[in-house]
């Protein structure tokens, strides 16, 4: 308890006192606790119930911290996912084009690079999920496939890469393909 919230306590019991010497019956900031019996016992309770109020301060203060640091993670995985649809047709424009050479090749895939440059900024990067066993938490199964040679679950494609923030917060699961048995 700080020194702050003891003068405020001592000061409530002087006024209480004050009133109660001059006749009146009502204490300014409430009654005090059921069950105390004389004064001493009386400074105990309020006492107490100061601590328990400072003590439940401290814990609503400690959730809005939790409340706001989630609630700008959420925003910020809500504007980030939204650059991955863009390097996905990136992606898809670089696959059409082959191993042809170009200009345009060229500076398409110095876009792309841009933009995985700024999404690390922000701690976004992709996830390897090709041969991997399939995860729920980190991949959506789009579709089954039977590949000989190739253990069940086993992802033996990746429709669409999976993002991750921070190396363990998925912001986009990975869209693949699952071998069957």
């Amino acid at each position: 308890m700080t020194e702050k919230n003891l003068q405020e306590t001592d000061d409530m019991l002087w006024k209480r006192r004050e009133s109660e010497e001059a006749g009146e019956n009502a204490v300014p900031d409430g009654s005090p606790p059921e069950g105390a019996r004389d004064e001493g016992e009386e400074v105990t309770a309020w006492m107490e119930k100061a601590h328990r109020l400072a003590a439940e301060l401290d814990n609503t203060r400690k959730r809005a911290r939790r409340d706001v640091e989630r609630a700008r993670r959420d925003e910020r995985v809500a504007v980030l996912a939204g650059f991955l649809d863009v390097l996905d047709n990136f992606d898809r424009a670089l696959a059409l084009q082959g191993a042809e050479s170009n200009q345009w090749l060229e500076g398409f895939e110095a876009t792309r690079a841009q933009m995985l440059d700024v999404l690390a900024r922000f701690r976004v990067q992709p996830f390897e999920s090709l041969h991997e066993h399939f995860d729920p938490n980190w991949h959506e199964a789009v579709a089954m496939a039977s590949v000989p040679g190739q253990e069940e679950g086993t992802i033996v494609e990746v429709i669409q890469a999976g993002y991750v923030l921070n190396k363990d917060d998925v912001i986009r699961p990975a869209k693949v393909v699952v071998a069957k048995g």
